[in-house]
């Protein structure tokens, strides 16, 4: 995701009111700010993943290991390919 520093900026101030996460700024380099997850944040955070994983795990059911071994080696293709054009 490719974002510019004021839209982090404003990503950011939203989470934070929101209680998601704090944001501390370096004593030696106030350029420089520390995001770290709040205990809220940790809470969605594992309630968001484990509901996610919930739902990929039933969408791959309707697929054959083989058609997942596929898949995958089709995503990783796809990957490398947006990965050279967006020069990662």
């Amino acid at each position: 995701m490719i974002i510019s520093p004021a839209g982090l900026t404003g990503r950011l101030k939203r989470l934070e009111q929101d209680g998601w996460i704090t944001r501390t700024t370096a004593p030696d380099d106030r350029r420089v700010v520390f995001v770290q997850l709040t205990p809220a944040g940790v809470a969605d955070l594992d309630k968001r993943l484990a509901e996610h994983f919930q739902f990929e795990a039933e969408l791959l059911s309707a697929l054959t290991a083989d058609d997942r071994q596929d898949l995958g080696r089709l995503l990783k293709k796809l990957l490398a390919s947006l990965e050279r054009r967006l020069s990662l």
